[in-house]
């Protein structure tokens, strides 16, 4: 520097430059970096004003009116909204950052008026080996450190990542104020910096870590529409300095130089637009749809495709063919779409053309029409894959935009049907790829709990992070789980809260929780309520009508996919019987024949081991559930997991109502296609269908267990009673 003036100037960019480094890693501390990153893009707009507060230089309309286009379609084109950002100290620090760094390029601007500095690397080559070899010794240093435990094992993987972020900081500041800002004025620099980032969100669509939608690429569009506008803004003007006008703060350096920056300029738009092309023809041909036979040809020859598929393709339907579906080395892995198809060239060839049309529709937008498909499937495995098939077409769309969730009201107590559910919701969450930040049982779920987890939400954006309830069959029956509702919804204002599969039940329709009910449920534009029946949803629709979100989807414990029996049966008929409010009030168990043996009891009293922490607990109550459903060759039960449960074995079972017809309205929305389930409300009737079942399946039964046959010694003995006496 040869004069103070510029030396003034040198300084305020050396302070504003680290104060503005030092802004933007704290947003990016404080808060996700796809936030940081939305309200970067807003740069150009905040160097223009920051331009004409400082120098009083202003804009032309022109330019004036493409900033916010170009912003806006950049914001866009993100996807990440400012209004969906959270506000926390993150959002001051980034805006603060965009503001000390239009100083910092003002500063630097003014310093090549007053001199001519020359921004270089000052590193002389011989310095180079001495460098290399500095660098090498540290991290073998690191690594030994690590390696007799001095250092923890992180630490050499976070000291090389701060010393990489280092130099590639030092490189693209070297680039972005020693290169291209000497070459454009201090707006165009930050559009520049727009167009950087918007070429790094396209990369990452094109890579598939993002998901790209129409939106995001019309964003694209009308941000190209915005830089062209100001391009073609800016060239008249840097012709005309160049002719005679001197040398302006916000002028090119020379004709030369103007035309080169011009060049540069529409090399950088017309290499956008190729790429935004390219990247649009990318992201719909590679979202995941239909199989292309479903998506070309006449329906003729689309469904001779789907039968040659599915013979192909089409998971075996018998529980030998999937020993490891569940708990195998596959379980935590989204099965395909294929997969999850039903077989039409069998017994559904009938219906084989609205199937192929059903398959490709949104359920998300018809839900009442989710279950067209399940109600004519006869087998378990189909009914299984059908579920998971449902859930992922309907849930991809409420929840496919999200990267993390919260878990609220999760269960790890005795009634093993809920802790199924988590197990399920787990399963789900594990292969859609949502990462669970927070989690609390039914026991840990105080107000005090959900107060800290809303504080935590802050951090994130309500783009990134969604808030999820645990599913069941408790909305308005159980005034405890409804409570966390209306925390849930309260503390999370802003958030998406998606509630799982649950159902209604209506008691007292004068009652004050109901009337709460009524008002809570019925009119949040941010909350989803997925219905588990057809009943339930009809009692939604009539109250809960308003912004509230309904839909319609079977029970989450069908995520534990099919399970083949792995305990030996001790009795002939297993008799699941509720002893809770929800029983249906039969006293009296019927006498069977006196050469079987009948257990009637309920799964509270067969006790899980303890566990590590609450999920574990979790996983631990579904499979002592899967054992306690197996000790009959088949099952009498008035529980809906008792149903959901035998239908993941395979077992043939006899539903028995309750007053309420909780049991019937799942099945008959869902599963009245199975054949080996029977339903009715009469105990005897249902002791006569478990023996017709064990007539049928006599086959393929597994026996019972033989150290539990009768002795011959005591056939004087009435031994036609149930057993009661042990759980």
């Amino acid at each position: 520097m040869k004069n103070n003036k510029a030396r003034n100037f040198l300084n305020v960019a050396r302070v504003t430059h680290v104060l503005a480094t030092f802004a933007t890693n704290i947003s990016m501390a404080m808060m996700f970096a796809s936030s940081t990153f939305a309200i970067k893009l807003m740069e150009p707009i905040t160097s223009a004003v920051t331009q004409y507060c400082i120098l009083g230089t202003p804009l032309t309309p022109v330019a004036m009116g493409s900033l916010p286009i170009i912003v806006g379609g950049a914001i866009a084109f993100s996807g990440n909204p400012l209004t969906d950002t959270s506000l926390s100290v993150g959002v001051g620090a980034a805006f603060a950052s965009n503001i000390i760094l239009a100083i910092r390029n003002l500063a630097i601007k003014k310093m090549g008026d007053d001199d001519k500095p020359v921004l270089t690397l000052n590193i002389r080559l011989s310095q180079m080996p001495l460098m290399t070899s500095s660098m090498m010794g540290c991290s073998v240093l690191l690594l030994y450190l690590e390696k007799l435990d001095i250092l923890p094992p992180a630490a050499p993987y976070i000291i090389a990542m701060c010393f990489l972020s280092g130099v590639f900081h030092v490189a693209y500041s070297y680039v972005s104020t020693g290169m291209v800002l000497t070459q454009l004025s201090v707006v165009s620099h930050a559009v520049a910096n727009i167009m950087k980032r918007v070429l790094v969100v396209l990369l990452l669509y094109l890579g598939g870590t993002r998901q790209a939608s129409l939106q995001n690429f019309l964003g694209l569009l009308v941000c190209v529409a915005g830089l062209f506008l100001y391009a073609w803004d800016k060239r008249p003007r840097e012709q005309k300095n160049n002719t005679g006008s001197g040398n302006g703060v916000f002028s090119a350096i020379s004709a030369r130089s103007s035309v080169t920056v011009q060049g540069k300029r529409a090399l950088l738009t017309l290499g956008t637009a190729c790429l935004a092309l390219f990247a649009c023809g990318t992201a719909f041909y590679g979202v995941p749809t239909a199989p292309r036979q479903l998506r070309n040809g006449s329906p003729g020859d689309i469904v001779a495709a789907l039968r040659r598929s599915t013979r192909e393709l089409q998971t075996p339907t018998t529980m030998d063919a999937i020993p490891s579906w569940s708990f195998g080395p596959n379980s935590l892995k989204r099965p395909s779409w294929e997969d999850l198809e039903p077989d039409v060239s069998g017994y559904l060839v009938n219906d084989s053309l609205e199937i192929v049309d059903f398959l490709q529709k949104r359920l998300i937008h018809k839900p009442e029409e989710s279950n067209f498909i399940s109600n004519k499937l006869r087998t378990s495995v189909e009914v299984i894959k059908e579920t998971q098939r449902i859930h992922y077409n309907m849930f991809d769309d409420a929840l496919g935009k999200f990267k993390y969730c919260m878990l609220i009201d999760t269960a790890d107590f005795e009634n093993k049907g809920d802790p199924a559910i988590t197990a399920g919701e787990i399963y789900y969450l594990a292969r859609s790829g949502l990462q669970i930040v927070y989690y609390c049982n039914t026991q840990m779920c105080s107000e005090a709990h959900i107060d800290r987890a809303a504080k935590l939400a802050k951090k994130f954006s309500t783009d990134d992070l969604v808030i999820l309830v645990h599913g069941g069959g408790n909305i308005n029956h159980y005034v405890e789980h409804d409570k966390f509702r209306f925390w849930t919804m309260e503390k999370f204002a802003g958030f998406q809260i998606f509630v799982f599969p649950q159902s209604i039940r209506v008691e007292d329709p004068d009652s004050e929780h109901w009337a709460k009910c009524q008002q809570l449920y019925c009119c949040n534009r941010n909350l989803t309520l997925v219905l588990r029946d057809l009943g339930s949803l009809d009692i939604a629709r009539r109250h809960f009508n308003g912004s509230t979100r309904l839909l319609m989807a079977p029970d989450m414990a069908f995520h534990i996919g099919p399970v083949k029996r792995f305990v030996s049966p001790a009795f002939d008929i297993m008799w699941v019987k509720r002893s809770d409010t929800e029983a249906p009030g039969y006293k009296r168990i019927p006498r069977h024949p006196p050469h079987l043996r009948l257990h009637v009891s309920d799964w509270h009293k067969f006790r899980t081991p303890n566990s590590g922490n609450s999920l574990e607990r979790s996983f631990h109550a579904q499979v002592m559930g899967l054992f306690f459903i197996q000790r009959g060759r088949v099952v009498i039960t008035d529980r809906v997991h008792g149903h959901i449960l035998s239908t993941l074995l395979d077992i043939p079972h006899v539903l028995l109502d309750n007053q309420h017809r909780k049991l019937s309205n799942y099945f008959r929305t869902w599963n009245k296609g199975l054949q080996n389930v029977r339903v009715t409300d009469n105990p005897e009737e249902a002791l006569a269908m478990a023996l017709e079942l064990l007539e049928i399946y006599k086959d393929t039964l597994p026996p019972r267990l033989p150290f539990m046959q009768i002795s011959p010694a005591f056939k004087n003995i009435n031994f036609t009673l149930p057993e009661m006496n042990y759980a």
